[in-house]
């Protein structure tokens, strides 16, 4: 099928595009003599059943040409399980990193369809140039390459609307964007114009070969078919200069690169397979034989798949990446030309609150934030966090009620800059990235803790204090970094605490983190044992004979109580002295003491502490005469 001023071929067998007849629109030439749009002949345009929400999972969309309409593929299964109505003459189609949006460019009625996958239907149709034909998709903006217009509309894609045309080269077909820039493929003057989309302004125009139609972007490097060389040209996008060019089949038209950006793959429309080319040594290393008139080819994310589509005989092969082998044929809508694959139902890329961009932390920053979609859903199970390299450091949960996540590395971080990566996951989906740098400084120092001393025997209530020179307040946490007290530091470093509640007896280990603006320090661990002895009774002597108003005298830890039970009933309660002394008699209403009765008593006698009562007694047995 031949587009533009008779310069891009494309022949084929049975079941081939005509120009023009057939009931299509056809546009007649615009000035220059470009002719933008086609007719179909011999193809029969099957009504498309009503389309329903698409459960999460991974699908791969084509826009066919002849049908109007988008065909939606599970790649789980290979079947069509959605055939969507969309615009006139749908060319090119791109999905959003969420997986929430697909973009169809019609190029018979100079419009973009936008899909809800949500709801699997068109939200939103949007006016762009004359002759849209591929379309690409970074952040909340959206390229389309408008062959009949020689320009590039720019989409924003939460208004759905158009902000800005950038004249571009003659008939550009296809379109990529990396970073802030959009390129586009020329076909009529064999060029690629390199567009700023900050300035919107052309900042380069490179000779490729003759009828450039495809673009991937991937690192430094751009990939673009010439379909009317049967080549590929390789653009070093840093030094905007063709680097080398590698033959391929037969009127290559689409490519895409694997998510490694190890291998580019095109489809070559007249020789009916797919190229693999190595991008490291920049050579063909395999032929896939695909079905009749491969137009379009994309790659799976995880790089397992390639998926081209075969205009004409209206199916989509799958190849194996492994094997380069097809591995099913899907049949799709009639003339399937664009074609992207990508994960649906994904969770929104986290809101990372701490630290923020650009932020400088101590050694043991605190990583926090939010895993929720839109009105504040939480939509994610897991949060994965990675290191610069994409290294996995740790996964964390997400709280369901709210979406909060948060992780506090067991060990210091180094002073300089990092880059952290964050993921959110839900079902075994990921979402996009949030990357956040952060620059650690060094932070305070641990703090001492001077009472009690490690490994003391304390009393419930224990107060412990030290010092933290350089910070303004101390964290107590437990050893799953839970913070269960926190105390402000004094201009001289001292602090105290006292834990509201009792511990309970037994064993105890208490976290000490110092905390100022820069950040949290390392970690101080203090244990302790809690213990509530049962009291020392000096007087009366065990298995002696006393009067009828006998004292009882002893020793207990300091600021406890001392309590005495016969037959498990309470007769009384004595302080113990800040000297750990004690004394008490038996004493009724207003004070006055009271006569034991004659014979053998058994007196248990506790001490209590903080609120607890020792876990053993001491018994006295005496005999009154």
């Amino acid at each position: 099928m031949n587009l533009f001023k008779g310069q891009v071929r494309e022949t084929g067998s049975a079941g081939s595009v005509a120009q023009a007849g057939a009931g299509r629109r056809t546009r007649g030439p615009r000035a220059g003599g470009l002719l933008v749009a086609v007719a179909i002949a011999a193809m029969t345009v099957t009504p498309a059943p009503p389309a329903a929400a698409l459960p999460p999972g991974t699908y791969t969309f084509t826009a066919n040409f002849a049908s109007d309409t988008v065909s939606v593929i599970d790649t789980a299964t290979d079947t069509v399980t959605a055939t969507i109505p969309v615009g006139d003459g749908p060319f090119g189609v791109a999905v959003n990193v969420d997986g929430t949006r697909a973009y169809v460019t019609n190029s018979l009625d100079d419009t973009v369809s936008v899909i809800d996958a949500a709801t699997n239907t068109v939200s939103a149709t949007i006016p762009v140039g004359t002759g849209p034909q591929a379309v690409a998709v970074r952040g909340s903006r959206a390229y389309t390459a408008n062959a009949a217009s020689d320009d590039m509309s720019v989409i924003d894609t939460v208004t759905n609307t158009v902000i800005a045309t950038i004249p571009v080269g003659d008939a550009p077909q296809g379109v990529a964007v990396s970073g802030t820039h959009a390129y586009t493929a020329n076909a009529n003057d064999d060029t690629v114009s390199v567009v700023d989309t900050v300035t919107g302004t052309v900042t380069a125009t490179l000779p490729v070969g003759d009828g450039p139609r495809g673009l991937a972007v991937s690192g430094s490097r751009a990939y673009v078919t010439n379909a009317n060389a049967d080549s590929l040209s390789v653009i070093d996008t840093v030094t905007d200069t063709v680097t080398t060019t590698v033959p391929v089949g037969d009127n290559p038209s689409g490519v895409a690169l694997s998510p490694d950006g190890a291998h580019a793959y095109t489809a070559n429309t007249n020789s009916d397979n797919v190229s693999v080319i190595d991008t490291a040594t920049v050579t063909v290393t395999d032929t896939v034989t695909v079905g009749n008139g491969p137009r379009g080819v994309a790659v799976s994310r995880d790089g397992s798949r390639v998926y081209a589509s075969n205009g004409l005989d209206n199916s989509v092969s799958v190849i194996d990446t492994v094997t380069n082998a097809v591995t099913a044929t899907v049949a799709v809508g009639n003339f399937p030309r664009g074609i992207a694959t990508a994960p649906v139902g994904r969770p929104a890329a986290p809101l990372v609150s701490a630290p923020s961009e650009g932020a400088t932390t101590g050694a043991f920053p605190k990583f926090k934030g939010r895993a929720v979609g839109e009105g504040g859903v939480v939509d994610a199970d897991q949060v994965r966090i990675l290191d610069a390299d994409g290294a996995l450091l740790q996964t964390v949960g997400v709280r369901q009620s709210d979406g909060y996540f948060s992780w506090l590395r067991n060990g210091s971080w180094s002073p300089g800059e990092y880059t952290v990566r964050f993921v959110a996951v839900s079902g075994g989906l990921e979402s996009a990235e949030t990357v956040v740098t952060f620059t650690v400084a060094p932070g305070p120092a641990a703090p001492v803790v001077t009472v009690p001393a490690e490994g003391a025997q304390t009393g419930p209530r224990p107060k412990f204090t030290g010092s933290a020179p350089g910070a303004s307040q101390v964290l107590v946490q437990d050893l799953d970094n839970v913070t269960i007290g926190e105390v402000s530091v004094r201009a001289d470093g001292y602090f105290s605490w006292v834990q509201a509640t009792p511990w309970e007896i037994g064993p105890h280990t208490a976290r000490f983190v110092a905390k100022n603006s820069l950040g949290l320090s390392a970690p101080k661990d203090v244990t302790f044992v809690v213990d509530v002895p049962a009291p020392v009774v000096n007087l009366p002597a065990p298995n002696t004979t006393t009067g009828t108003q006998p004292k009882f005298v002893g020793t207990a830890p300091v600021r406890s109580t001392v309590e005495f039970y016969e037959n498990d009933v309470l007769l009384g309660s004595a302080h113990v002295s800040s000297g750990g002394n004690w004394s008490w008699r038996r004493t009724g209403e207003m004070g006055v003491r009271v006569n034991w009765g004659t014979g053998v008593h058994h007196v248990d006698v506790y001490t209590v502490h903080g609120g607890t009562r020792s876990p053993e007694h001491t018994t006295v047995t005496f005999t009154v005469q």
